[in-house]
Order: structure tokens, then C-alpha cells, then sequence
């Protein structure tokens, strides 16, 4: 029993118990403005109808399917979407500079490659799990640029696995915007070899020294040590050959406890890292046949030689592509789920940014993207990194990127009926946001007046809501300064 120190007017009491009702009730979600009942003693969380589940006092059936397709269609727990990696098919363009499309692979197309830059396109496997009752085709979704869904995106051809275990079709769509993610590096005929060159075993670039020869530098990827050799003039066959080795001033740069001496270029004498000797490296010959494509042989020997293609190397770009699934509905378009993609070139004015990046998983890069407070970023990955570090590893330089991607998710807002979004996931009414003897109710627009009080997660299919519906915090922000007011006029009355 609560004592007040005034008379039991009924103005009073009237005020009273606003100030009741405008106490927070503990079960309900980032909603101080939606909890109107005066606070349990106890401390203790109402139960939510999960809950009631759990402790095994059954609630009121109720049929969970509604009839309407539309509402099983913006259900995201009846979608499985799966965005596709880009970071494989990326180097394999650079490395095998492959123009044609795979029939085989129907992400073929993703990455495409031309004479002058590479392109990327985003890609996203979607499958519906309610076809059986709600047959789906191809025309029924979209993978547009942004959650307006306003571009259909590509449908690219079935093949073999395009259904999943359960026997549910597999769409495969990729956005029909491509991105240039590297430009070439330009070259022309007074170009020459000079400048970086990719084949598939690695990278090399070609140098004019100050006394007009030309220096081939051979670096591994992850290796702090390069090969270096002089190009010796053309041959009968127009190769120019070099005998590749390990310079001094390649270990030299290493202390004695940094001093890569598994990889056998170099070894600690004397407290110092320098160059194993009497090591065989090889011997490299090139011959160019246009301004971006040479071709490079190799030999440990100098007698049988293994031929590769290579192609001019690459300069990245910053670039960004988003991808959101869209599904019909109503005569309209519904987004269900995105992916943002973002590259922050680490030559450049952005080399701070990508550094950053790095290090915390790309998430800095989006730190200020957004489609809308209802769009929640989550899965956040960062697929490349700046090259650097104390190992002086070595990056080519189409790799010196920053590579991140993150996925959003819409947030779920409660319907009207049922605006409250509780601590277990579920929306329930306005009535029970202390709890209540739980009624579901088959579709998030049924009438709580026919008995019902929850709907399953926050769109029927026990998806979780993740915030209570805006409209009743504006109805109730005002309510809720009534006890403001009332303890003015409560002066009045002593």
C-alpha cells in the first residue's frame, strides 16, 4: 500500500494513477516511451509468449499461416540469401586475364575483364522455403542497386545446382551495374616492357635503370625478399634474358632476429643479415608482343625453359556496389536483404583510411554508410589489406586495396495490432506489455479485439522484431508527460 501525503480527492487520485501508468515496463524492447504500467517491485521480467512457451503453460492456438502470399514473401526467416565471394575469381582475372565466360560456373560473369580495366559485379543466391504453397519464379525477384529495388538485375541461366536439399529452386542473379575495381596501367608502343606485369605464378615489374638497361624484379607474394636481373639485348628469337639473384641491400634492410632465413636467400653472419651464397635462382627470359601482353620463360638451368603468359599489370581504384534482393509483392517491390561492397585504394590520399580499415575488419569504411535508420549493417568482413607491416612482405600493387563488404538487414518493426516488440522476439499488444495468458494470432493485421494478444516474432513466422512500432511512441511520448502536469496541479491541490 502506497501513503500520499494529500487529501484522496478525486482529481487527485486521478492524477495518481497516471502516475502509475506512466512507469516502464520491463518486457518491452528499447520502448521507455511505449511502457505505461507502474514497474514490478520484484525487479522480474514479464514473460514473453516464448517464454510461456518454455515454462510450458501452453498458449491459445492460433493459425500461424496466413493465406495472403505476400506475407510469407517479406517473412525473412522463409529466405535463405547468400552473397557471393569475390575475392578468388578477382585474382584468377588478373592472373589468367580470361575473356570468356564459363558455361559451366554461372558466376562466371561476375568478374569481367577487358583491355582496359577489370569490373565486378555483385552476386547473391536466393531461395524461398514456402513454394510449395507459394510458388515462386524467376520474375518474382529483383537484385537492384539499392533497397528501392527500381533495377531488376541479371537472372543468370540454371544449372545442375539450383535446388537445395529440400528440394527448394536456387535463383541466381547478379546486379547489371558492373564497377571498375582496376584500371589498366596505360601503356603504348614507347612504353615498351617497362612497368608491372601479372602472369599465373606471381608478378614482376621491369625498370629502366639510370644507364639505360632494363632490371626484371621478381617478388613473391607474402616474401620480403625479391630476385633481381639486368635484361641482356634481344636474341635471334627477340627474348631478352636475365640471371636472376638475390641483391644485398635485399637482406641487408633486415635485422639479425627479423632475418628471413627460412626461404634460404638469406642467413645471419657475423650479427648481420646478408645474402646466402652459391644459391641458384634461376634464369628469366621475356619477350613483348604487344604494349600489354609479353610472353616469360623460366629455367633453372638455362636450358629447358617454362613458358608463361603475362599481361600489364593493374592500378586499383575506390570503388563501391550495393546489392539488395527484392521480392513481388502486392503489385510492389519488397527489399529483403543487401550487401554493400567498398574498395579503398591504399595508393593514394585514402592510404590512412585503408590502413584503419584493416585493422578493424573493414568496419570503419561504413561507418557512415547508410540506406535508412530501418537498415541494420551486421556480417562485417574485410577481405584485403594494405601491404606493410614489420615483415616487409611483399603486395603487388593491384592488391594495395582495402577489400570490405557488410550485409544489411531491415530492421522488423511491429505492425500496429501489435506494437510492442518484447525482449523474446515476439510483438504483442498494447494490453499485455506486462505480460499476459498468451493468444496468438494468424496474421499481424487480425483484430486483438477477436482475443488475440501476439503474433509469432515480428511478421508471423517468429522472425525477431527489433523495434516497436514509431506511431504508438508518438502517441504515447505525449501521455507520458501527463504525470509532468499532474504533479503540478497535485501542488495546486494541497
Amino acid at each position: 500500500m502506497v501513503l500520499y501525503p494529500y487529501p484522496k480527492t478525486n482529481a487527485a487520485m486521478r492524477l495518481v494513477t497516471m502516475l502509475g501508468l506512466a512507469a516502464v515496463a520491463h518486457g518491452v524492447r528499447e520502448t521507455d516511451s511505449l511502457g505505461l504500467d507502474e514497474a514490478d517491485p520484484s525487479g522480474s521480467k514479464p514473460e514473453g509468449p516464448h517464454d510461456t512457451i518454455k515454462s510450458d503453460k501452453k498458449p491459445a492456438e492460433g493459425d500461424d499461416t496466413p493465406s495472403d502470399c505476400s506475407w510469407k514473401r517479406i517473412a525473412l526467416k522463409n529466405w535463405n540469401v547468400e552473397f557471393q565471394p569475390l575475392g578468388e575469381r578477382l585474382v584468377s582475372a588478373v592472373r589468367l586475364q580470361n575473356t570468356h565466360s564459363d558455361n559451366e560456373d554461372a558466376w562466371s560473369d561476375l568478374v569481367q575483364v577487358s583491355d582496359s580495366d577489370i569490373q565486378l559485379s555483385l552476386g547473391a543466391s536466393v531461395s524461398f522455403f514456402e513454394d510449395e504453397d507459394c510458388p515462386l519464379k524467376a520474375e518474382d525477384l529483383r537484385f537492384s542497386s539499392s533497397p528501392k529495388c527500381e533495377e531488376t538485375g541479371q537472372y543468370l541461366s540454371e544449372n545442375e545446382e539450383t535446388e537445395t536439399e529440400e528440394g527448394h529452386p536456387i535463383f541466381h542473379f547478379r546486379t547489371s551495374n558492373p564497377i571498375v575495381v582496376l584500371q589498366r596501367e596505360p601503356a603504348d608502343n614507347d612504353t615498351g616492357m617497362v612497368g608491372d606485369w601479372s602472369y599465373p605464378e606471381g608478378d614482376f615489374v621491369i625498370r629502366k635503370m639510370d644507364n639505360g638497361s632494363l632490371e626484371l624484379e621478381q617478388k613473391r607474394w607474402g616474401s620480403p625478399v625479391g630476385l633481381y636481373g639486368v635484361l641482356q639485348d634481344e636474341d635471334a628469337h627477340g627474348y631478352q634474358k636475365a640471371k636472376m639473384e638475390v641483391m644485398p641491400r635485399e637482406c641487408g634492410k633486415f635485422k639479425e632476429k627479423n632475418c628471413p632465413t627460412s626461404q634460404a636467400f638469406c642467413k645471419v653472419n657475423e650479427g648481420k643479415c646478408e645474402v646466402s651464397p652459391d644459391m641458384n635462382h634461376g634464369f628469366v627470359k621475356v619477350k613483348l608482343i604487344s604494349p600489354t601482353f609479353m610472353k616469360k620463360e623460366f629455367s633453372l638451368d638455362d636450358n629447358q625453359y617454362t613458358l608463361h603468359e603475362a599481361h600489364r599489370g593493374f592500378t586499383p581504384m575506390d570503388a563501391e556496389a550495393s546489392g539488395f534482393v527484392c521480392v513481388s509483392t502486392n503489385e510492389s517491390w519488397t527489399p529483403l536483404r543487401g550487401m554493400t561492397l567498398k574498395q579503398v585504394s591504399g595508393i593514394g590520399p585514402h592510404l590512412q583510411i585503408a590502413r584503419k580499415s584493416a585493422k578493424k575488419h573493414g568496419q570503419k569504411i561504413f561507418e557512415k554508410k547508410s540506406f535508412g535508420h530501418e537498415w541494420l549493417q551486421e556480417r562485417h568482413r574485410c577481405h584485403d589489406a594494405v601491404s606493410g607491416g614489420k615483415d616487409k612482405a611483399f603486395l603487388p600493387p593491384w592488391k594495395n586495396t582495402v577489400q570490405a563488404t557488410v550485409e544489411w538487414k531491415k530492421a522488423l518493426t511491429c505492425p500496429e495490432n501489435y506494437p510492442l516488440c518484447f525482449d523474446d522476439g515476439d510483438c504483442v499488444s498494447v494490453d499485455c506489455k506486462n505480460g499476459c495468458e498468451w493468444s496468438r494470432s494468424p496474421t499481424p493485421f487480425s483484430d486483438p479485439s477477436a482475443g488475440f494478444n501476439y503474433i509469432a516474432g515480428g511478421d508471423t513466422f517468429g522472425t525477431e522484431c527489433d523495434n516497436s512500432n514509431e506511431a504508438m511512441k508518438e502517441k504515447s511520448s505525449s501521455f507520458r508527460s501527463a504525470p509532468f502536469a499532474g504533479f503540478a496541479l497535485l501542488l495546486l491541490l494541497r
